[in-house]
């Protein structure tokens, strides 16, 4: 009985021909470097606004805190019995846990955003133009890999990004 061919589709990478994949690679080689850039500039302002946040609500009174909290969960809250269950099992399951965990991974992105900006700022050949506008979106990327995986504690991002998923 002869056999019957597969009909199966065998994904993305089998139908493409290498031709349009290598033009996605280039698309996406382009578009990394202004995405980084973004990314760099938006999580310190992020941050801070995170933090300027959690100092205004342990300033303010615990009544307030409530009626704040009820009022987004009365008009925001889209699902009000869902959004309060999720509230109370955040807060059984190890709220100060992601508090900590989120805690550590910020200052860990702060010290990794402050090395990029002296690394934007390196110019080791004197040209007077910054070595990373001169990289290639290749080299680019590998540059700023390899300053993230260097400049981070591994062992700090591992515990943060653990705890994170256990809760």
């Amino acid at each position: 009985m002869p056999e019957k061919e597969s009909t199966t589709d065998r994904g993305l990478m089998d139908s493409l021909p290498m031709e349009e994949m290598g033009k996605a690679a280039e698309l996406l080689q382009s578009i990394a470097k202004p995405a980084m850039e973004m990314i760099f500039e938006a999580i310190p302002h992020i941050i801070r606004f995170s933090r300027a946040v959690y100092k205004f609500y342990k300033k303010i009174p615990t009544l307030y805190v409530t009626m704040i909290i009820g009022f987004v969960m009365c008009f925001f809250g889209g699902i009000y019995p869902a959004l309060f269950a999720a509230l109370q099992a955040a807060e059984h399951s190890g709220l100060s846990t992601v508090k900590k965990a989120l805690s550590v991974l910020s200052n860990e992105v702060m010290i990794i955003i402050e090395e990029n900006k002296k690394d934007n700022a390196t110019d080791a050949d004197g040209d007077g133009v910054s070595d990373v506008d001169e990289l290639s979106n290749k080299e680019f990327i590998r540059r700023k890999t390899t300053l993230v995986l260097t400049k981070m504690d591994p062992e700090k991002v591992n515990d943060a990004l653990s705890s994170l998923y256990k809760v």
